[in-house]
């Protein structure tokens, strides 16, 4: 196959921060002819971050490759043209790629990990592995396609690509030889699909698609992400259905982790704030921080919520050192009934009575205990 010349534009790089790497086995098999030795020399460049010279030796490799047996070579050589330049003129190619089923046997001897990566992308470092193409071509040019949009923010059509990838990993995959690496891949299938759908989830929410995202975490296999659910059930204003789902995010992130719990708090109270719950939403931010106190408020929300000098229900803050110290004396639990959720810190004495923010006067209750307690003073 005769390749085009890359087409770059004057101000080239245009995608600056976005990469292509791969990493090459430790003992790389030696090439057993000439072909092989090209693409073991394009292989070494990409992995020494020399992305000019790796397309130059892999496109050798797929203008010679008559028979089509090195599939990852003709995917690596489309996203190098997408990454570096213009890949339009390189349709047939892409086509060629979603269309092939067989895996490339020099790159499953000779590659570990491939990622691309874009390092300035809403802040963050991503990546998009692209390990697959070893064993399913088809699927890592999917991904790959999605990822070079992504990265490149066109988003609502990457999203599309991405969702193109995602299918076609949840469809049957073919049998493969029953050699242990192609058992990983196996056993990897579901999690690949779920990290998938994750990750358009979120796409589908920064697009501003949220019946799009609601629909994928209600897919039959897709494990749901309560989390997200909530997320999209905010961003189409339902907001009353949107706070159980962070209710139910918030217990499920005492088995997910206490990271995921904090974020479903966190997202909780900025929706009570937004909806004029300022009471509610500083709750929610008091339960959060005493777990953990440097959480990042990247929203300012505790500024938000601060009570406003002058008002009548202005109160001197608790201070952070004896919020940990009741904490730690009521160990996490409501002393009276023992709960662990929905907890408060509650005035033994009460502020309009004179009580005073001490250790000593204070204490943790549920929200139903203290309630109880308020109504009976």
């Amino acid at each position: 196959m005769s390749l085009p010349a890359l087409r770059q534009a004057p101000d080239w790089p245009a995608r600056r921060g976005v990469t292509l790497s791969a990493q090459i086995s430790r003992r790389p098999p030696k090439p057993r002819s000439d072909i092989e030795r090209l693409y073991a020399s394009g292989l070494a460049a990409l992995a020494q971050g020399d992305m000019e010279e790796a397309l130059r030796q892999l496109g050798a490799v797929v203008e010679q490759d008559g028979l089509w047996t090195y599939s990852s070579a003709r995917l690596l050589v489309l996203v190098l043209y997408r990454v570096l330049g213009d890949a339009s003129p390189l349709s047939e190619l892409e086509d060629a790629c979603m269309a092939d089923d067989k895996p490339d046997a020099f790159a499953q001897r000779t590659v570990t990990a491939c990622t691309l990566r874009a390092s300035r992308y809403r802040g963050d470092d991503e990546g998009f592995r692209l390990d697959h193409m070893l064993l399913f071509p088809a699927l890592a040019t999917h991904l790959a396609n999605a990822g070079a949009l992504l990265v490149d923010d066109d988003l609502a059509i990457g999203c599309n690509a991405l969702a193109s990838a995602r299918d076609l990993a949840d469809a049957p995959w073919p049998a493969r030889s029953s050699d242990e690496r192609s058992w990983q891949a196996e056993v990897s299938r579901r999690e690949l699909v779920e990290d998938l759908s994750l990750t358009l989830c979120l796409r589908y929410l920064w697009i501003d698609e949220p019946d799009a995202a609601l629909n994928l975490v209600s897919r039959s296999g897709f494990v749901s992400d309560v989390y997200l659910k909530a997320q999209a059930l905010a961003a189409k204003g339902l907001s009353d259905a949107a706070l159980v789902a962070y209710d139910e995010a918030i217990k499920v992130g005492k088995k997910r982790g206490k990271q995921y719990q904090f974020h479903a708090r966190y997202e909780k109270a900025k929706l009570l704030l937004s909806l004029g719950n300022v009471a509610r939403a500083r709750k929610e931010l008091a339960r959060l921080y005493a777990d953990e106190p440097s959480y990042v408020d990247e929203a300012g929300l505790l500024d938000a919520v601060k009570p406003r000098s002058g008002s009548s229900s202005s109160r001197r803050a608790i201070p952070e050192d004896v919020r940990h110290a009741v904490w730690r004396r009521d160990e996490g639990r409501c002393v009276q009934c023992g709960n662990q959720e929905s907890l408060e810190f509650d005035h033994i004495i009460p502020v309009a009575r004179g009580g005073a923010n001490t250790e000593r006067n204070l204490q943790l209750l549920c929200e139903r205990c203290n309630r109880e307690k308020s109504a009976t003073i």
